[in-house]
């Protein structure tokens, strides 16, 4: 009686001390819930063909994102069946699924667009579809040093540069023929323009284009260059040699009088 006392004494101390999953597996008992599995950290995109509705559940599923998709979109692509192929194997982070996603469609006549982004819903809109202006309106506003950071990625944004040193309305005419061309007429062209001052410039577009943009100008937005000093000293020198003589030639004209 005693020893059967024990065992039971000693086998409820090793329930009670053990951690819950071991004390389960002790008595016999199976948990009732199981783990989660963890979830990948790379997306991967095998080489061959490649639908776009299956390329956009995917991408979804791996951001945690909800991405509409009319069906009428994507006939309206003017771009062909909506497959596409891919040579060769493409791996890539979250990031890089976003970027990948935003330039795959666009290759393919679509943009994604932002419906609210901070509860992660977007939506594809053809770039030649009725309602391609909602790409530009859907543009969220970005800071120069944000669309910087990323300059891979191809969805709308809009932005304001402060030019410290260069006219903006002369800026925005001189840079306007190189950009007139790029991308389509269906929300993916790069639109520039000033603010009301002469240091404010606006640009809209891709944010890949934007970035670009943004580089040109702060390359050429520089102080005007500042003459070698041996170079003042002997614009001063001439100038003063032009005065002596300019003085001599006055004496000569007075003594004549």
């Amino acid at each position: 009686m005693r020893n059967a006392t024990r065992c039971l004494l000693s086998l409820f101390l090793v329930s009670a001390l053990m951690p819950h999953g071991m004390a389960q597996a002790a008595t016999g008992q199976v948990p009732t819930t199981t783990p989660k599995t963890a979830t990948a950290a790379t997306f991967v995109l095998e080489a061959g063909d490649v639908k776009i509705a299956d390329l956009i559940d995917r991408a979804a599923a791996f951001l945690q994102w909800n991405i509409l998709v009319n069906p009428q979109e994507l006939a309206n692509s003017g771009m062909g069946p909506g497959i596409f192929r891919l040579q060769q194997r493409v791996e890539t982070n979250a990031q890089g699924c976003h970027e990948l996603l935003a330039s795959l469609l666009c290759a393919n006549g679509f943009a994604l667009t932002n419906l609210d982004e901070g509860k992660h819903l977007y939506e594809v809109v053809s770039m030649n579809g009725p309602r391609s202006r909602e790409i530009t309106s859907r543009a969220p506003h970005r800071s120069a040093e944000e669309v910087l950071a990323r300059p891979e990625l191809r969805m709308a944004v809009i932005t304001v540069v402060q030019l410290q040193h260069i006219n903006a309305t002369i800026a925005t005419n001189a840079l306007r023929p190189f950009f007139a061309s790029t991308g389509t007429p269906g929300g993916s062209s790069l639109t520039l323009g000033n603010v009301g001052n002469n240091t404010g410039m606006l640009l809209s577009g891709m944010q890949d284009q934007v970035a670009n943009a943004i580089r040109m100008l702060r390359l050429v937005d520089t102080p005007p260059a500042v003459p070698p000093a041996q170079g003042l000293a002997d614009q001063i020198e001439a100038l003063q040699d032009r005065i002596a003589r300019l003085e001599k030639a006055l004496e000569k004209m007075t003594e004549k009088k």
